[in-house]
């Protein structure tokens, strides 16, 4: 084993990098001064500095006889391989005869190196050693092969399967050494993540007695493993087990409830979290009749036969010195505090009270969990630490201990009378923020409970001129307009601000609007002269408004109340009078479900779905753990995407692949979407880049200098109308200020995604909502088609010919019109073709008639899969038929792909 120690020698970093004599010594045959100029290599390369310049004097070193200069060649290749992958694959046949060296630990780090370069060179050469060491009869080798497999499906999925490789890797599943089982388990974990067969998902079910004894060999992460590939037998929303078979498994789990490893722990809490759900004791059972009430029994019995269990090792968790850890559990609980488990955390109430040391994270989790956990029973302690928390420091947890103290009141109604109480005295600290804060909290419990607690209307009469929060104004204003026949003077107290209308913001001038047209309703005979002239006078004021929104509604109130004042009490009154009440937070039961059964992992921490959050995009670590360690992880990160390849016009852009940055840009100036003729003022440009496979809409809002334009504007939100790839905003637009003669535009990048509906429509419309010109229509820049297409990760062959012979007739094909496009053949290779987001499934060139047939496969961003044929005579490409189930995008990709055969000349 290597001495890390010597790596971190203040001698090597201090002194100054002489290449010559780094070099010299190199090519000495004197091994201590190859040793220690390798290790001041590789010094520096730990501090930044490019050592690729020495790769042809490492490299030949790799075939020394000594273990430690050997270690540390192969530490440099993995490093610096991507740099000069034509010399790294130079040494492949040494590191083919090291495979089959004596020593075990050099037969495991070759193998180790060869798989960690991941350059396509390298493929040929590693698959005949990676079916010798999945054999091996050493189990550290067994390990490292297991690993290998992983990586070479990364770089050549068909390889693996057509050499056998994934057949040898199931067998590893029945090994003697437990190690070698949890390497396989979790190499099989990640490749089903790429889309692997789903023969080693069946492979781990059928062998999870086999994990379970392993699990209760191994320790540490290798527990971690095997726990998780107990789980995929609990996969999906229900059982495929049988039910006495399942029990076995859950009570063989239970034990690492109390693991010391606490991705074991979560591990376990995963298997018996999915096990409840699926037997349906997470929820309540629906009324059968006698069906139904035994089977809630049954349910009830397996819930708290190992509810208490579950929630003990959820609360054990939470007493690590971690904060990060006990945050991801928090959010774990959150998701059972959503099921029939709640009751079982009641009982450690006190652990999800604030403390003063606490993150602010945490603290603001806490304060969810508490008003998750409080009912009629709980309530009262709960309202009790709420109090308390209103005279923290932290201003964050402030503002949330407000806002839960409303919420409280409306979750439990026997506490709303207490709970007002508390926001009442709250009015009366003078402090502003919790002023604000409690006026809007006091709305929504009024909205919850109408004609009840009015004495608080006066409260907040009394406070309306220090609110500074446009929110908590137009809190206030509706509370008087809708309590307006409680309320002495209601239109005397809302002159102040009517004075200063048109310099409020929209939605207090919309409350305002709301509240005279209230008033008016509601005044009786002695009031209705008085209160008709007021109401003429706003609406008069309020129909000049520039801000259409504000404008529409004068215009429908005074139609309304001109036409018939009862028929508009009734409306305006009831409605308002109506409206529901919706906890914040609410999550649907799908989702819910979703979630419980990925416990423990990133989707059940941030509560969004995996394929939000992954895009299945996964980037194998290459810098592997030493020979001693235990913890053979692959690690997912995003890959760096390549670099755009066409523009939106359909040139020809930078076909290089990026390895640098994460996002990749259009390689397109801002496009100019809305003028400022258009848009009074407002000029908008777009373009389109990519974060990892996010698409990413690029906005720059100005405002430009002309006669008439506007010289200040807010923009509100932006929205993208219904398209044919179901493409829309995955985040609100912030709120942009612009001022005329700022000296640089605003900047904003939303994140989009498939989240709309289709429509047979390729142009993305887009609407901007900006004060005070109101809503503008316009069309955003056309979308790169590269960026519109997922990373091509190959397709299986039997896939692809069961859909393309489905798809009877293609859905596009070439124009006969159109002059044939020339190009090359011979470089349509698998990697040329992924730059490009096309999978090359198959070629053929039929004997004599001069063809080459190509069949590609691609799919979108919107999951539709497509499926091409090409014919090539020569260097002509003389036809091209598209099959889709939506025929709209056809034409698109067809002439994108025409296009990139076309490129390939040029490449």
């Amino acid at each position: 084993m290597l001495g890390i120690g010597q790596f971190s020698s203040s001698t090597l970093f201090s002194r100054a990098f002489d290449s010559t004599i780094v070099r010299e010594d190199l090519l000495s045959q004197n091994e201590p001064r190859q040793l220690t100029a390798l290790r001041q290599v590789l010094a520096f390369m730990t501090i930044g500095r490019d050592m690729s310049g020495h790769f042809s004097d490492v490299a030949p070193l790799c075939s020394s006889t000594n273990l430690t200069i050997k270690r540390l060649v192969y530490l440099y290749l993995m490093h610096n391989s991507h740099t000069q992958p034509q010399k790294a694959v130079l040494q492949a046949g040494a590191f083919v005869k090291d495979t089959i060296n004596n020593s075990p630990l050099i037969r495991g780090a070759a193998l180790r190196t060869m798989s960690s370069l991941l350059i396509p060179p390298m493929v040929d050469f590693v698959t005949a050693p990676l079916q010798r060491c999945l054999e091996d009869s050493d189990p550290y080798v067994r390990r490292i092969a297991a690993f290998g497999t992983l990586k070479l499906f990364y770089v050549a999925p068909n390889v693996c399967e057509e050499t056998g490789l994934l057949e040898k890797l199931k067998k590893q599943l029945q090994d003697d050494n437990a190690c070698v089982v949890a390497s396989a388990v979790a190499a099989i974990l990640e490749l089903r993540q790429r889309n692997a067969p789903i023969a080693l998902e069946e492979a781990l079910v059928g062998n999870v007695s086999r994990l379970l004894e392993a699990a209760s060999e191994a320790t540490g992460w290798y527990q971690h493993y095997l726990i998780e590939g107990v789980a995929m037998a609990f996969k999906g929303n229900s059982l495929v087990l049988d039910l006495g078979k399942a029990k076995e498994i859950v009570d063989d789990v239970v034990p690492f409830l109390a693991s010391f490893n606490v991705a074991t722990v979560m591990s376990a809490i995963k298997v018996v979290t999915s096990f409840l759900l699926q037997t349906s004791a997470l929820f309540a059972f629906p009324d059968l009749g006698e069906d139904g009430r035994n089977a809630e029994e049954h349910t009830s019995h397996l819930r708290d036969r190992y509810g208490p269990r579950l929630v003990g090792a959820c609360i054990s968790l939470l007493y690590g010195p971690c904060f990060e850890v006990r945050y991801a559990v928090f959010r774990n609980i959150r998701l059972l505090l959503k099921t029939s488990l709640n009751s079982f955390f009641k009982h450690h109430l006190s652990i999800f009270f604030v403390k003063y040391d606490d993150p602010i994270y945490i603290k603001l989790e806490k304060s969810e969990l508490l008003l998750e956990l409080a009912d009629t029973e709980v309530g009262e302690i709960v309202l009790a630490e709420f109090a308390t928390y209103v005279t923290d420091a932290d201003e964050e947890l402030v503002r949330k201990a407000v806002r839960s103290i409303g919420f409280l009141a409306a979750k439990v109604e026997p506490l709303a009378e207490q709970c007002v109480e508390k926001l009442l005295g709250l009015m009366d600290t003078g402090i502003s923020h919790v002023v604000q804060d409690t006026a809007v909290v006091v709305q929504t419990v009024l909205r919850r409970y109408p004609n009840h607690f009015g004495r608080v209307v006066n409260k907040l009469c009394e406070v309306l001129d220090e609110l500074k929060s446009p929110e908590a104004k137009a809190a206030v204003v509706w509370v008087i307009g809708d309590y307006a026949e409680r309320v002495e003077n209601a239109g005397d107290i809302l002159e102040m601000s009517l004075e200063t209308f048109h310099t409020q913001p929209e939605i207090v001038q919309l409350a305002l609007l709301t509240a005279v047209v209230k008033i008016y309703l509601h005044s009786d005979a002695g009031q209705l002269e008085c209160n008709t002239n007021f109401l003429q006078r706003v609406l008069l004021m309020v129909t000049h408004s520039p801000l259409p929104d504000v404008r529409d509604r004068a215009f429908m109130y005074w139609r309304l109340v001109s036409s018939d004042r009862e028929a508009a009490k009734k409306l305006v009154l009831t409605l308002a009078k109506g409206t529901s009440f919706v906890m914040e937070n609410t999550m649907e039961k799908h989702w819910l479900q979703s979630f419980l059964l990925e416990v423990g992992s990133l989707a059940s921490v941030l509560h969004r779905p995996p394929h939000l959050i992954y895009d299945n995009e996964i980037l194998l670590n290459e810098n592997d753990e030493d020979e001693e360690d235990a913890k053979d992880n692959v690690r997912e990160q995003f890959i760096p995407p390549a670099a755009s390849v066409e523009g939106a016009a359909g040139t020809t852009g930078d076909n290089t692949v990026g390895v640098g940055p994460c996002i990749r840009d259009s390689g397109e100036a801002m496009h100019e979407a809305l003028s400022a003729d258009e848009g009074s003022g407002l000029e908008v440009r777009m373009g389109w880049s990519q974060f990892g496979n996010k698409l990413l809409l690029n906005c720059r809002f100005s405002l430009v200098p002309g006669e008439g334009y506007i010289r200040h504007s807010v923009i509100r939100a932006l929205q993208i109308n219904r398209n044919m790839y179901a493409l829309g905003l995955a985040q609100e637009c912030p709120v942009v200020e612009l001022e005329l003669g700022q000296k640089e535009p605003d900047m904003v990048q939303l994140m989009t995604n498939t989240n709309n509906e289709k429509s047979p429509v390729r142009d993305l419309l887009v609407a901007v909502n900006a004060d005070p010109i109101g809503t503008r229509y316009f069309l955003a820049p056309p979308i790169p088609p590269v960026m519109l297409l997922l990373p091509a990760a190959g397709m299986d062959t039997d896939f692809f010919v069961q859909q393309f012979r489905q798809l009877s007739t293609p859905s596009w094909t070439m124009p006969t019109t159109l002059t044939p496009p020339q190009t090359d053949p011979t470089r349509y290779t698998s990697n040329a073709l992924r730059l490009h987001g096309l999978n090359l499934v198959y070629t053929d060139k039929p004997h004599g008639s001069g063809f080459v047939l190509l069949f590609l496969s691609a799919e979108t961003i919107a999951a539709q899969k497509l499926f091409m044929e090409v014919t090539i005579q020569g260097n002509t490409v003389v036809y091209l038929g598209v099959r889709c189930n939506d025929a709209q995008v056809s034409p698109v990709f067809g002439a994108y792909t025409l296009r990139a055969l076309s490129s390939a000349e040029t490449q």
